[in-house]
């Protein structure tokens, strides 16, 4: 249970940080 758990949460760090950087590209690109 607590390996899946941290299974989990390292997947939804892996998507928060690339969603993050695809915003700052985004967001350097439109500047």
């Amino acid at each position: 249970m607590l390996a899946f758990f941290s299974y989990l949460s390292t997947i939804a760090l892996f998507l928060s940080n690339s969603s993050f950087l695809s915003l700052q590209s985004m967001i350097q690109l439109t500047k």
